[in-house]
């Protein structure tokens, strides 16, 4: 009979870090997937646990009229959903009860919420994988899919692959390839293994931003090594902004040419998919990147699961690039005209308010040669400075901030300090915070992390967050309360940088005494 359901819901199950899931799917603008089934920390799986929770998914998600966590994802349909063979409960186990890692890539989930305190390792695999065969749950001819963190690194990895690939299942193993795995080549060599590596960069800068570490190279040469084998192996690319940029693209794939891949997938960065945040330039890049690897023989596909039907299509927008980049080039000429408006429009304004921005600039210099400035006097240029933006007035507020004794200034940690937040760190009535971020005490270059939170109640949201720092601005929208990492572009050394940090709307508790209208929470501890 037919009814409502997905293959993770039906065949599937994921061994996550802190409890077992149906899926790892995302959906809904982010607000709902990765469907729990139970809290799990290690040994026999609770099958008749696992059983329940599955019919009692099915029953909900078959219900007209109610809501459940798999409604809006673009995996549930209606089919016939046959059962496994004999006591077979699972034809696919993901392996993501680890969050060890020898990267620090500034996409992943560890690095933008690691205050979520989640272990590097939940629970040993051994017992699990011994017991599922032993009781025959595991359906011959299983797929094992290893996420993570770095799979490599784990002490059970070994071990657990002779046992794997002497039982004859079929594994599919996402590695960053920064160290060379014998155990790998060993299964790829077998045609039991196959890997999927996300490189994410055409050139060593750009992966040192992206993946927290020089390794670009090593993880080449390691890749090279697999191709070697004979075996299936796929280099990923996640396109994302920052790395998909023209240069990029296409030094990738000359680099997959140089080596001889025999294919490469590309995925969205699932944290733009939610925040709606997906740039111009990534979407050409995703027809950039499949016109280059079709142009130099090398199989491309765009990995979908977690895109759903509006996703997809845009993704293709540009698709294919004999007539993208034509649509490309008009986007990028009205694109320059709007620009070209609206600077016209600010150099207008700013001309018209040349007086007072000069008048504001004397003001600021007033105030370091005297080695004071009140309270007042610096929210009044600082909003000056918001409404009217001007790199002198800027740069002079940067030392002001940073050199004078302003009340109600405070020192956040890593050479941060802050105005116009309130004495526990909220932006407060829709009022703007302003960051000075000194970048003079480091002899080199380097990012700063803030941790922005919201915490209104979710009838509230979507609350969106802007910094504007004078180079670009960073956006992020809270949909749920949460605790959210921000990477600020980097500093230079020797510089200092003033950031100006705005929400769209506020929020008011709905219980106790504080009545003030919050924004969000700023800190730079973890």
């Amino acid at each position: 009979m037919a009814y409502f359901s997905c293959e993770w819901i039906e065949y599937r199950g994921v061994l996550d870090v802190l409890e077992l899931k149906f899926c790892c799917i995302p959906h809904s603008a982010g607000t709902k997937g990765f469907v729990p089934i139970c809290k799990f920390d290690g040994g026999k799986l609770p099958v008749e646990e696992i059983l329940r929770e599955r019919k009692k998914l099915r029953e909900l998600n078959n219900q007209d009229g109610v809501d459940s966590p798999c409604k809006g994802c673009h995996w549930l349909r209606k089919h016939d959903w046959k059962a496994l063979d004999g006591h077979s409960i699972f034809s696919q186990i993901d392996i993501s009860n680890f969050t060890a890692c020898n990267l620090r890539c500034n996409y992943c989930y560890t690095f933008l919420h690691q205050d979520w305190g989640l272990p590097k390792y939940g629970y040993e695999l051994i017992p699990i994988f011994e017991d599922l065969i032993e009781n025959g749950h595991l359906q011959n001819g299983s797929q094992i899919d290893w996420g993570g963190g770095e799979p490599t690194i784990l002490k059970e990895f070994p071990r657990l692959q002779e046992m794997l690939l002497e039982k004859g299942f079929h594994q599919r193993i996402f590695t960053n390839a920064v160290i060379f795995s014998k155990e790998i080549e060993e299964g790829l060599t077998q045609k039991k293994v196959s890997i999927v590596t996300s490189v994410d960069a055409g050139n060593p800068e750009t992966y040192r931003e992206i993946k927290g570490r020089d390794a670009f190279d090593s993880v080449w040469k390691h890749v090279s090594r697999y191709v070697q084998t004979g075996g299936d192996v796929t280099v990923k690319y996640i396109l994302r902004d920052g790395n998909s940029d023209r240069e990029n693209v296409k030094q990738f794939i000359e680099k997959c040419k140089e080596i001889r891949v025999p294919a490469v997938s590309i995925t969205p960065d699932i944290e733009e998919l939610a925040q709606g945040t997906l740039t111009e330039e990534t979407l050409y890049a995703y027809a950039l990147m499949v016109h280059e690897a079709e142009r130099h023989g090398i199989p491309v596909s765009v990995r979908y699961e977690y895109l759903d039907h509006e996703s997809r299509k845009l993704s293709r927008k540009y698709m294919p690039l004999s007539r993208g980049r034509w649509f490309y080039f008009v986007y990028r000429f009205r694109t320059a005209l709007k620009e070209g408006s609206r600077n016209f429009l600010r150099s207008t304004r700013r001309a018209l308010k040349s007086g007072r921005t000069k008048s504001a600039i004397r003001t600021a210099e007033a105030c370091l040669e005297r080695g004071s400035c009140d309270l007042d006097t610096a929210h009044d240029l600082l909003a000056h400075l918001s409404a009217y933006p001007s790199r002198d007035l800027r740069s002079r507020m940067i030392e002001v901030l940073k050199t004078l004794d302003i009340p109600g200034k405070q020192a956040l940690d890593g050479g941060v300090a802050a105005l116009g937040i309130s004495p526990d760190a909220w932006t407060t009535d829709g009022k703007p915070g302003y960051l000075v971020i000194d970048g003079g005490a480091s002899g080199k270059s380097g990012v700063r992390d803030l941790w922005i939170t919201c915490s209104a109640d979710p009838d509230e949201m979507p609350i969106t967050l802007t910094i504007n720092d004078d180079v670009r601005d960073i956006t992020y929208t809270f949909r749920q309360p949460e605790r959210a990492r921000i990477v600020l572009p980097e500093i230079p050394a020797g510089r200092n940088r003033l950031c100006i940090v705005n929400t769209d709307k506020c929020w008011v508790p709905k219980e106790g005494e504080d009545r003030r209208r919050f924004g969000v929470h700023i800190s730079t501890r973890q």
